[in-house]
C-alpha cells in the first residue's frame, strides 16, 4: 500500500547518504569549515530518512514521530543557516 512512499523514502535516504559522503570528502580536501556544517546537515537528513523508512516498514506511526521529524527538520535548517551566515 505504501510502495510509492517507501520507494521515495529509500531514494531520499540513499541520496542523503551520498551527499553526506561527497560533502565530507570535499571538507577533507579543502578544509573549509562551512562544509563540515553542510556535512552534518546531510547526515541529519540521512538519519531522518532512516527513521521515516523504519516507520513506514513497521507501520508504526504516532505523534512522537511527527514531532521528532519536525524538530529534526528545524535543526537541519538551523545548521544550514549557520553554514551560510558564518
Amino acid at each position: 500500500m505504501y510502495y510509492l512512499e517507501e520507494t521515495l523514502s529509500a531514494f531520499v535516504t540513499v541520496l542523503a547518504l551520498a551527499l553526506t559522503i561527497i560533502s565530507y570528502l570535499s571538507y577533507r580536501k579543502r578544509g573549509v569549515r562551512k562544509l563540515l556544517f553542510i556535512t552534518l546537515a546531510f547526515l541529519l537528513f540521512f538519519v531522518q530518512g532512516l527513521v521515516l523508512s523504519a516507520a513506514l516498514i513497521t507501520e508504526m506511526f504516532n505523534d512522537n514521530l511527527h514531532l521528532s521529524v519536525a524538530l529534526l527538520n528545524s535543526l537541519i535548517l538551523l545548521i544550514l543557516y549557520l553554514s551560510v551566515v558564518r
